[in-house]
């Protein structure tokens, strides 16, 4: 059964690796699951970016952050307590761990924080953005052929 969406407004990719975030961009945008997609390359851009989207022409407010786990400047572990902290608005509806890197030990550590839903191993699949917007945005489906 194919199903068409309405695509996301704005996506936040919050990893260090340029490839991944320009496989990802892509993917995301030539699928139709997201109009626009905004990059920040560790915890700190993606704060300040979330903090300031108001003030920044050009900045959207994400409806889903992907967030890797290792990465230099803020990991993802200390971008999740500072993340807690920030005016819902300011948050995004979805937030899921998209790492290549976390060991079993960072997996178990991130089911304490409340913001995540889900873990994904790299790199992302057109497959699971369906589900995900299905799942989590049924508002968007338009149409199921």
């Amino acid at each position: 059964m194919a199903t068409r969406f309405q695509p996301l407004g704005c996506v936040l990719l919050i990893d260090d690796d340029r490839t991944t975030n320009h496989v990802n961009q892509r993917l995301l945008k030539s699928s139709g699951i997201a109009q626009h997609v905004d990059v920040s390359l560790n915890g700190r851009e993606a704060l300040d970016y979330l903090a300031n989207r108001n003030s920044n022409a050009g900045q959207c407010t994400p409806e889903v952050i992907f967030l890797d786990v290792k990465m230099p400047v803020m990991d993802g572990f200390l971008f999740l307590d500072l993340y807690s902290e920030l005016p819902p608005e300011q948050r995004a509806r979805v937030l899921l761990i998209l790492s290549s890197a976390a060991s079993f030990y960072d997996q178990e550590r991130l089911k304490t924080y409340p913001a995540v839903i889900e873990y994904l191993d790299k790199p992302l699949e057109q497959a699971y953005l369906r589900e995900l917007l299905r799942r989590h945005f049924p508002e968007r489906i338009i149409q199921e052929i």
